[in-house]
């Protein structure tokens, strides 16, 4: 499984975890810095990809919640906004196990929280699951 790490996050985060065997790309290796989100997501989808971040604003975005919608991309909002980089590496590290379990079991598009305290939810991306729940936080159990 890949993990493309989006701008919001250090490098240092993604070079942890390749460090730890987990495979890991940085988005400002791959693409132009400054890129639009909406430009490089559909290569994160065609290639499988899943998209970290912390900025958490690909479902309120219309042109990125269409790319991720469109290009089937999944996608994991990391920690919390003061977090250190070591610690949001160390945080996904714990939950690496948890987090391909339910990447593998859950149709994309998706996007699943991490926050400091472990809990993952997900975030209502899909059509269906906006119409249900609007754009509340669904707690996994």
């Amino acid at each position: 499984m890949t993990y493309l790490f989006d701008c919001s996050l250090s490098p240092r985060v993604p070079r942890e975890l390749r460090a730890a065997g987990i495979d890991a790309k940085i988005n400002k290796d791959l693409f132009l810095e400054g890129l639009a989100d909406d430009l490089w997501l559909p290569v994160a989808g065609k290639e499988g990809w899943i998209v970290v971040g912390r900025d958490r604003s690909y479902h309120r975005n219309p042109s990125e919640l269409a790319a991720l919608r469109q290009y089937k991309i999944g996608c994991i909002y990391l920690g919390g906004a003061r977090a250190r980089q070591d610690v949001l590496a160390a945080l996904f590290i714990a939950h690496q196990g948890r987090i391909e379990d339910l990447i593998q079991t859950t149709e994309k598009p998706f996007i699943y929280r991490l926050p400091l305290n472990g809990r993952i939810t997900r975030v209502p991306v899909g059509e269906e699951e906006r119409a249900l729940f609007g754009a509340k936080i669904i707690a996994i159990p």
